[in-house]
């Protein structure tokens, strides 16, 4: 017998919260639910289907403003198109401006890119424009 008057050093009967190797009280460990399915993707925090969320489509006014702000750089140099690029310049700035402010965040780099090339598309339209509409002063008052 030991001090606490148990055989053999045992002692005596453990209450399962002290014991760690012991079985939970129900008898068996748990087993996994044969018919649920195992998932390699995460699952869906906000539950519903297992689908991943779709991403937000692209801002159309940001594509917009970065065709018109190409088209303004590109074509400034035509005597015939200095108006034209001159206003899509202008409405390129203004959508980009109004794209920034409402963009998603993975179109606002496209909007970004859209404001810059419209104000060099305007600068630069706005340039020839001046020139080529003094130059014809110049000539007609020749």
């Amino acid at each position: 017998m030991d001090n606490n008057g148990y055989p053999n050093g045992n002692q005596g009967p453990q209450e399962p919260w002290n014991n760690p190797s012991a079985p939970p009280q129900g008898g068996a460990y748990p087993s996994p639910d044969p018919y649920q399915q195992q998932s390699p993707y995460p699952q869906n925090p906000y539950g519903g289907g297992g689908l991943p969320p779709v991403p937000p489509a692209s801002n159309g006014k940001a594509i917009a403003a970065l065709v018109m702000g190409i088209v303004g750089i590109v074509l400034f140099w035509v005597p015939f198109f200095n108006t034209v690029t001159l206003i899509l310049s202008i409405v390129g700035v203004v959508l980009a401006v109004g794209a920034r402010k409402e963009a998603p965040q993975n179109a606002a780099g496209i909007a970004t890119a859209g404001l810059v090339l419209s104000v060099i598309g305007l600068v630069v339209s706005g340039i020839g424009f001046i020139s080529c509409t003094l130059c014809a002063i110049i000539f007609t008052l020749a």
